[in-house]
């Protein structure tokens, strides 16, 4: 999916409405979503709810969010920065709704109401900011104004979650019309589209993390309005491209990946990397470890196999043969170190190997002096480097490489003919053909030891079960953030682990396909 300008999606919204779905159902599609979202990051655990609504479509989805947990048995409070009878239209629907569920209601109409509004809150509730939408093209003011400064003031003592956008922040550019008056939201659930201004880096720091909710627009009427060379993976797309298992599916049938890496001190590494693998779908892991090291990677996953490889004078893999048979996808690097016997080793595979070929951490710090070996490989290959590896591989520095990082993919790109992802806040993703791709879900808490050793795993497993080339990073990095976003409401951002995202990998996936 390409993204949108405002414009674009109130084109889309009253084409479809002609085409003979009404405004109701619409916004009933949306409060679906919006609840079905709420539901998976929550571990579909009821948690106290607190949805601020204002006057136009983006509070009637909050009404009908709020209507739709109400009956599921969440403990919901609706405040509203209106009065009741300012409320009309297809919104007016939902608030009979939410009324008819038992929602409880608050009419904080004025400013002084929001003054001690805190002392209403729900114990570790979730704060849902549904007070302006797209159609507000200035900061908020008044009331709404008084609301979203209550949702700045008590951000620490919940979860926010923003429908569309936050309220106060630009659409099309990105950034908020007043710095001091917009909302820092958590996570952002934004409607049918994604929006132009999610493209700039600097609204990752207003929006958090961003789900696209599907409202289920014709994708004819989705090619039509989307704008841009730029694409984003989303869940109705994320369905279309996971590999489904079939009844007769067994573990010779799902990819059989190979993990070859681990030293002394780095046995986790390819641990999480070949758990990643297996949770991801694979049917077979083999583990190609040092002698020194395979006892620890044996007792760390027993559902894998362990090569005890060669060992060299520093510990680290020596030059061998490869256990290549039947399998389908090869990831080389984690844990593995960078010296002689390594290169060595990564110039062997360079020659052998016929299938998907991912190449991550030292396998990356490797890779520069052996650029025409990799070349020459007559497979597709993955890169994914975090900036400092991006750096070595282009004779950049990291802050150079943060400075422009769609110049520096550009470049990457020219210079190594791969599918390659740029990790980080708003992950950028380029394959061979130019196409360019941006995640925009995850979260800070992910930026922790052994999270890229598990998207290395991830990209291996959907490599190896035979996902289209194109599709295996944007859809590997989306199910990255996805596991990390359920990982950071259950451990928090602050102590959640790469092992917390590993767990959550499962969910993630269950999220997606439903099983």
């Amino acid at each position: 999916m390409r993204f949108f300008s405002t414009q674009a999606l109130r084109n889309l919204d009253k084409e479809t409405i002609q085409n003979g779905i009404s405004g109701i159902q619409l916004m009933q599609r949306a409060a679906t979503g919006l609840a079905e979202e709420l539901y998976f990051l929550t571990d579909q655990t009821p948690s106290p709810v607190t949805i601020l609504t204002g006057p136009g479509n983006n509070g009637g989805d909050g009404l009908g969010m709020a209507a739709i947990l109400k009956r599921m048995g969440w403990p919901v409070e609706v405040w509203s920065v209106i009065r009741r009878d300012q409320i009309q239209g297809d919104p007016l629907h939902f608030l009979v709704e939410a009324e008819e569920a038992g929602v409880r209601f608050r009419w904080l109409d004025d400013d002084a109401a929001w003054e001690d509004a805190e002392r209403f809150l729900m114990p570790n509730p979730v704060l849902v900011d549904a007070l302006l939408g797209t159609g507000s093209r200035d900061e908020p003011r008044g009331v709404i104004a008084s609301a979203v400064r209550f949702l700045r003031r008590i951000r620490n003592r919940g979860v926010i979650v923003s429908v569309d956008l936050p309220s106060g922040l630009d659409a099309d550019q990105g950034h908020a019309h007043n710095p001091d008056c917009c909302v820092l939201a958590d996570f952002t659930f934004t409607l049918g589209g994604a929006k132009n201004g999610f493209l700039q880096d600097k609204s990752a720091g207003w929006c958090g993390s961003i789900t696209v909710v599907d409202l289920n627009f014709e994708p004819e009427a989705l090619k039509k309005y989307g704008e841009g060379d730029w694409h984003v993976m989303g869940l109705r797309e994320a369905r279309n491209i996971l590999p489904c298992r079939k009844v007769s599916a067994h573990k010779g049938s799902m990819g059989h990946v190979l993990v070859i890496g681990g030293s002394p001190g780095m046995t986790g590494a390819v641990s999480m990397a070949g758990n990643a693998a297996l949770r991801t779908g694979s049917g077979l892991v083999t583990v190609l470890t040092p002698n020194t090291c395979s006892t620890a990677v044996d007792v760390a996953i027993p559902e894998v196999m362990v090569y005890a490889g060669r060992t060299g004078q520093f510990g680290t893999l020596n030059n061998q043969p490869l256990p290549m048979r039947g399998i389908n996808g090869v990831l080389i690097g984690p844990g593995m170190r960078a010296d002689y016997d390594t290169s060595d080793l990564l110039q062997r595979v360079f020659v052998e190997c016929k299938v998907p070929l991912v190449l991550d951490a030292d396998a990356l710090t490797n890779l520069k002096g052996y650029r025409d070996g990799f070349l020459h490989t007559p497979t597709e290959k993955y890169l994914t480097p975090h900036p400092g590896e991006m750096a070595n591989l282009l004779d950049m520095t990291p802050a150079q490489v943060q400075a422009d990082r769609v110049k520096t993919l550009q470049k990457a790109g020219k210079r190594y003919p791969a599918h390659i992802v740029l990790k980080g806040s708003r992950s950028r993703i380029r394959i061979p053909t130019g196409r360019t791709w941006v995640n925009l879900n995850g979260n800070p808490g992910m930026g922790t030891g052994g999270s890229g050793d598990i998207l290395a795993g991830i990209v291996t497993s959907l490599a190896a079960q035979g996902v289209l080339p194109e599709m295996v990073l944007p859809l590997a990095v989306f199910l990255h953030g996805k596991a990390g976003d359920l990982a950071m409401m259950r451990k928090g951002q602050a102590g959640m682990t790469a092992m917390d995202l590993l767990d959550a990998l499962p969910k993630a996936i269950q999220r997606i396909q439903g099983r």
